[in-house]
């Protein structure tokens, strides 16, 4: 009982401390960058995530699911998943810069969604990481990185 409290007070935590932390950051950002450069910034960032979501294909119930059943095969079931998401996130990344190159946007705002397509893979990979700790039952180390990550 001890730790499904303490896994749901972790959680609940992170989900409701990153939008107060996300809300003050736009703030910060609409009077650090203005008006226009926010809006390239909310443009490349929407894209970002679009294309995370793809690269990463669902893999987090399938993880759960299977390092749940078979916890000591957790190692095998990781690094099947970081070879899947590591081909998914090369063919998204070249996606992206296809997209940016077709997209009516500044040459600065092409150069951030570029860049900022090289965040897939990382971020892919700790989303798989943080499915194997869900598996495990392990919520608090992945609760404070995304508390800590977000602000």
């Amino acid at each position: 009982m001890k730790k499904i409290f303490e896994n749901s007070f972790f959680l609940l935590l992170a989900e409701v401390i990153n939008p107060l932390l996300s809300a003050g950051m736009v703030i910060v950002f609409a009077r650090v960058l203005g008006a226009e450069n926010l809006g390239a910034y909310s443009l490349v960032l929407n894209w970002v995530v679009v294309f995370q979501i793809f690269s990463c294909m669902g893999l987090r119930p399938l993880i759960i699911r299977k390092v749940s059943q078979k916890p000591k095969q957790w190692s095998l079931y990781l690094s099947g998943a970081i070879l899947i998401v590591l081909l998914s996130t090369i063919f998204f990344i070249v996606a992206m810069i296809i997209v940016a190159q077709y997209l009516n946007i500044s040459a600065s705002t092409r150069f951030g969604f570029i860049l900022l397509s090289f965040t897939l893979l990382p971020s892919g990979i700790y989303y798989l990481i943080e499915s194997v700790l869900f598996a495990h039952q392990i919520m608090k180390s992945p609760a404070i990185i995304n508390l800590v990550s977000s602000g």
